[in-house]
């Protein structure tokens, strides 16, 4: 990993980077921010992270931008490394936006995307279950794939009907 040289390794909860949590989180920012791109790979089934500095994106996918500042944390009393990344304030703001009800989630028929009716739905199950049709019938009927046939008898999906 790279940092400024002028940095000194800062404590750490557990040795891991201080994360945002829900509620208060009351700390102090100390320096100014260290920013570069985190690159996530797979190696042997364990998620591996390299971090970049800003001048030096990688290429490929799993890359992510980040900041990194030296706070006091309140809460412990301590001096940690507040690690901020793209996707977590993105996630962040997507719940924030739900539970502030200034997103509305289309389910069902009501989707744009959808291709079936709430009837359709009822049908699908009916059929299956009780005339003991398949997935591949059901889905050549309803012009929808075999996949979507059987998350729909599973009630993987369309669970609200």
């Amino acid at each position: 990993m790279f940092l400024p040289e002028t940095y000194t390794e800062v404590p750490t909860s557990g040795g891991r980077f201080m994360k945002f949590k829900q509620g208060d989180n009351i700390f102090r920012i100390l320096s100014s921010a260290i920013v570069g791109w985190e690159k996530w790979t797979k190696v042997d089934e364990k998620r591996e992270v390299e971090r970049f500095q800003i001048d030096n994106k990688p290429d490929g996918e799993g890359v992510k931008h980040f900041w990194a500042f030296v706070v006091w944390n309140y809460a412990n009393n301590q001096l940690e490394l507040l690690h901020i990344t793209q996707s977590g304030i993105q996630k962040d703001n997507v719940h924030d936006m739900i539970n502030k009800g200034r997103k509305v989630i289309l389910i069902g028929e009501d989707h744009p995307m959808s291709k079936l009716k709430t009837s359709d739905v009822l049908i699908i199950r009916k059929l299956y279950k009780e005339k003991g049709l398949k997935a591949p019938k059901l889905s050549k009927m309803f012009k929808i794939s075999d996949g979507n046939i059987r998350n729909i008898v599973k009630r993987r999906t369309w669970k609200h009907v």
